[in-house]
């Protein structure tokens, strides 16, 4: 029996550091929860999530999602915009 296949999901976003944006890994953006972070592809804030008991893989997600962005996958609009809410 095959096994369905698994969306992909965000593994990087950006931190802010010292007023730059600089690229950040999941793995860095779980260690740093405090620091603000934001989606590298339309800007708008993210956090970083841990893998949880029910299955789901440790990814970065919106805290609001935005159709305009390539992730999640399942609502992007397949038009490429800035978040309403993007940090600068």
């Amino acid at each position: 029996m095959a096994t369905k296949k698994k969306p992909p999901v965000m593994t990087e976003c950006e931190v802010k550091v010292r007023g730059r944006w600089l690229p950040c890994t999941l793995y860095e953006a779980l260690t740093e929860r405090d620091e603000i972070m934001r989606c590298k592809y339309c800007h708008g804030p993210v956090q970083a999530l841990k893998e949880s008991s029910n299955g789901a893989r440790a990814h970065i997600e919106h805290l609001q999602r935005h159709p305009g962005c390539r992730f999640p996958v399942s609502t992007f609009s397949g038009v490429e915009s800035e978040h309403p809410l993007a940090l600068k």
